[in-house]
């Protein structure tokens, strides 16, 4: 279920924290970044904020996300989909996002993952 607090810049997320999944037994594989890498928070002049993306190395899947800035409230869903539906990392690696966006964000992250996950 995604989650939003609407403080200035929102906070949301989606799916386990760092601390509920290894207290349900896993060890999260986490990949972060930073909302003022992206085009948009240039343009808009909103650059505060951040991403972390937990995934499960068993499953290959992300099981959670929390952001901070950049209209995260907006694109969780995206997050939560691939949470919901067991995506895989390396499928999620795969979407191209509208230029430019905030979205773009999951980008850098979502990458990561993968790698670590294949590596």
């Amino acid at each position: 279920m995604p989650r939003a607090v609407y403080v200035s810049p929102t906070l949301a997320s989606v799916g386990h924290t760092v601390a509920s999944a290894r207290a349900d037994g896993l060890e999260p594989v986490v990949a972060r970044g930073s909302i003022d890498q992206t085009v948009r928070a240039a343009t808009e002049g909103s650059d505060e904020g951040w991403l972390m993306l937990l995934a499960d190395a068993g499953s290959g899947t992300l099981i959670g996300a929390t952001a901070l800035g950049g209209h995260a409230e907006e694109w969780i869903s995206e997050v939560s989909l691939a949470v919901r539906a067991r995506i895989p990392v390396q499928v999620a690696a795969d979407v191209v996002h509208p230029f430019p966006t905030f979205s773009e964000v999951l980008e850098n992250p979502l990458w990561e993952l993968a790698a670590k996950l294949t590596g």
